[in-house]
């Protein structure tokens, strides 16, 4: 009788509160189990999700409050528990509570819409003000630019210094990934500008902190690892995607060049704002995807006003085919939602200019059909607004003087594929360790894009910009200065810096000529380099590198450097259109390469190719 007593049935209610409390001490428990072993925290992320997507209400409604569905409430209960664990705002959270807890809510954010929901405007904005200060709190502003990697100088200005060479560079904090992720993650749920009258545009305030949070993040952390790194440029591109983002983005300036004295790192007079930083990644921050990432990023930079317009309406027609003549409006703007957030007032323009309403259109629904292109009101072409406006210029010279930059530092560095080859054990040998860097051999080339790499995201974005090519007929915004040796006191010895003895470029009249008078002739004796440093490798190491399909990486950088120069050759007015000719069939005789063997496959044949990128 007694146990009977004991063991009532429970009613509903009772039974509720029970799960409540037994799931109150339980989240907190997973929790810490995810702090305790982070590569359960996939796991963890997993089980909130599972509770979130549960159909029945899991904690009791509180007394007053209007029920939601099961998802909502479960999903309020489980934000709850997790900011919980982050303690009070104003301080920075233990390491391993805050790796966890971010990493869960990027994910739940990324999976469950109910966690948005459960968090609301509000809450969103909260906590992306809170991961700012956090995030802030990780960078150590007394470090010196030397003591954190920046010690390779080309041309008066700095970049990561290769390994190997001094101190290894300054790496982030684990913590700080899943942090930057989750922001991420909020960003991309927030409306940027004002799209629908029931939900607040994000404050401008937290657009510009956390663009500049971000690149001051890059640029502390030359060593940071590929993980943080994308996430840095995805925030950069979701943010910059909209006016407030790309003007904080343009007016941030990197302290990247020497001083006078050489003792220390200033920024630029004029710089395209935190494009440089990006350029100059570290090899170590690399990841798969990283140059096309950058490449879509360098044209957010460049379309704006008649040119965004422009590319809007070829996307709005590309919508529309000879069986589909007539879109609902609510399906292009849901189609083009990426291209609507960035500028809503341009969008409707745009679909003004190339779409009408279709004469039996419903009354209860707006359809849209292009306007014939006899029809179309003719606007003046984009290539004025390019012209008007000085970050294409700025942004075209930097890609440019990069793709010099990297040019003088991968002659006196060792090429990637060359290195790994040099470095990799002998086979019976513990293959996971490397050997140790070869003594005839320079340093490894320290970073992640090389100057085939600035080639092809100029080429890219020559392609896709209307009127960008006139600029190359521009004379530079900045001309090559005289700079200083690097005097690095008592932070860094000598021998801790890579310095690259060579002459500064002459000054040029365009952009054009320092194509053809200084990069062309650089771009061949790189192909000298190559064979060069192929010929201090064992034979079975050559061996090693021809069966990896590696080449002479000349190559690479030649169609697109043809590419290039063609788009300006394509301007009749232009009195130099014979001089880029004459620099294209250089190319084609570059192309056979120096130092070609008459084995070698690839001789005459990519000569041909590159003839017929060049348009001859």
């Amino acid at each position: 009788g007694d146990q009977d007593s004991k063991m009532k049935a429970l009613t509903a209610e009772e039974f509720q509160a029970r799960v409540a409390d037994m799931l109150s001490d339980l989240l907190p428990r997973i929790l810490t189990f995810g702090r305790q072993v982070p590569k359960a925290i996939p796991v963890v992320a997993d089980t909130m999700a599972f509770i979130v997507a549960l159909s029945t209400p899991l904690w009791e409604a509180e007394p007053g409050k209007k029920r939601r569905s099961a998802g909502e409430e479960n999903a309020e209960m489980v934000v709850k528990f997790c900011l919980a664990e982050l303690g009070e705002g104003s301080l920075l959270p233990p390491p391993d509570a805050l790796a966890c807890v971010a990493q869960v809510l990027a994910s739940l954010l990324h999976r469950r819409p109910q966690i948005a929901a459960a968090m609301g405007e509000a809450g969103m904005s909260d906590l992306l003000t809170q991961l700012h200060r956090w995030s802030l709190m990780s960078i150590d502003f007394c470090v010196l630019p030397f003591a954190r990697g920046y010690r390779m100088v080309c041309f008066g200005s700095a970049a990561p210094v290769p390994p190997g060479v001094g101190e290894p560079l300054l790496a982030a904090p684990a913590w700080l990934t899943p942090v930057v992720v989750c922001a991420h993650q909020l960003l991309s749920l927030a409306d940027l500008v004002k799209i629908r009258p029931s939900k607040k545009e994000l404050d401008g305030g937290i657009q510009r902190n956390w663009v500049a949070r971000v690149l001051h993040i890059i640029y502390a952390f030359p060593g940071m690892d590929p993980g943080l790194a994308m996430a840095c440029l995805q925030v950069l591109t979701r943010l910059c995607s909209a006016s407030v983002g790309r003007k904080a983005f343009l007016e941030y300036s990197p302290r990247l060049l020497l001083d006078e004295k050489g003792s220390s790192l200033k920024a630029p007079q004029e710089s395209p704002g935190g494009l440089l930083l990006m350029l100059r990644w570290a090899r170590q921050a690399a990841f798969p995807g990283l140059l096309q990432m950058l490449a879509d990023f360098v044209l957010l930079l460049l379309e704006e006003g008649p040119t965004l317009q422009q590319r809007m309406e070829s996307e709005i027609l590309a919508l529309f085919t000879p069986q589909t003549r007539v879109l609902p409006a609510k399906d292009i703007s849901r189609q083009l939602f990426p291209l609507l957030s960035r500028n809503p007032e341009l969008f409707e323009e745009a679909l003004k200019a190339v779409t009408q309403r279709p004469h039996d259109s419903p009354a209860e629904q707006l359809t849209l059909t292009p306007i014939p292109e006899g029809e179309r009101t003719q606007r003046p072409k984009a290539r004025g607004s390019v012209e008007k406006s000085p970050v294409p210029l700025m942004v075209l010279q930097t890609l440019i003087s990069e793709a010099c930059f990297g040019l003088e530092i991968q002659h006196h560095t060792t090429f990637h594929k060359v290195y790994d080859v040099a470095t990799k054990k002998p086979e019976g040998e513990d293959a996971s360790q490397k050997a140790s860097p070869p003594t005839n051999l320079p340093p490894l080339f320290p970073l992640a894009l090389g100057p085939d790499s600035m080639l092809y995201l100029l080429d890219y974005a020559l392609a896709r910009v209307l009127g960008l090519s006139s600029l190359l007929l521009k004379s530079p915004a900045i001309q090559p200065q005289v700079t200083p040796r690097p005097q690095p006191g008592t932070e860094a010895a000598e021998a801790d810096f890579v310095v690259v003895e060579e002459p500064t470029p002459t000054s040029q009249k365009n952009l054009l000529l320092v194509m053809t008078r200084h990069l062309l002739p650089r771009f061949a004796r790189l192909s000298e380099v190559w064979m060069t440093q192929v010929e201090t490798l064992q034979p079975e190491q050559r061996a090693s590198l021809q069966q990896a399909g590696a080449m002479n990486p000349v190559q690479r950088c030649l169609p697109h450097l043809g590419a290039c120069l063609c788009s300006a050759a394509r301007h009749a007015s232009e009195p130099r259109r014979c001089l880029v000719s004459e620099a294209i069939v250089a190319l084609r005789s570059l192309a056979e390469g120096p130092g070609a063997t008459a084995d070698s496959p690839q001789r005459g044949s990519y000569a041909a190719q590159v003839a017929a990128v060049s348009g001859l």
